[in-house]
């Protein structure tokens, strides 16, 4: 329930990124996914896609540096946390080993609202933040 909570919830939640790719293990994402995060859900959809057509997916591990931790928004009653994120290169492959898709690495900005309920954080949503890196 403070700034540093939001931060380290922040944190966590978007470096779990890459080990859902690799292994399609949604446990922890959904845990702390809010029911109405579009970002959350994006992300999802597209691994449970993937994993059911059979294929795999390599790399993509993330790396977070907290830049701010914002004042409590009343509104949504926690912090939005700006994270600068670095993903190394993806492969996807199909269920033959093929690459169907490959990304080179990748640095962003990101803000995710977080929110403290019951007992955990929870991701409320995430955007990248335009025009920063």
């Amino acid at each position: 329930m403070t700034p540093a909570g939001a931060a380290a919830a922040a944190r966590y939640f978007i470096e779990l990124y890459g080990y859902v790719l690799q292994t399609g293990d949604l446990t922890e994402w959904d845990a702390m996914s809010f029911p109405t995060c579009d970002y959350c859900a994006t992300f999802r959809s597209h691994v449970v896609e993937a994993y059911a057509a059979g294929e795999s997916i390599e790399g993509g591990d993330i790396s977070a540096d907290v830049v701010a931790v914002h004042d409590l928004d009343e509104l949504i009653g926690g912090y939005p946390v700006d994270v600068r994120v670095s993903q190394s290169p993806t492969v996807r492959r199909d269920a033959g080993g093929a690459p169907v898709e490959t990304l080179a690495a990748k640095t962003t900005m990101m803000q995710f609202e977080t929110v403290f309920q019951g007992s955990s954080w929870t991701i409320l949503d995430a955007a990248r933040i335009v025009g920063e890196n």
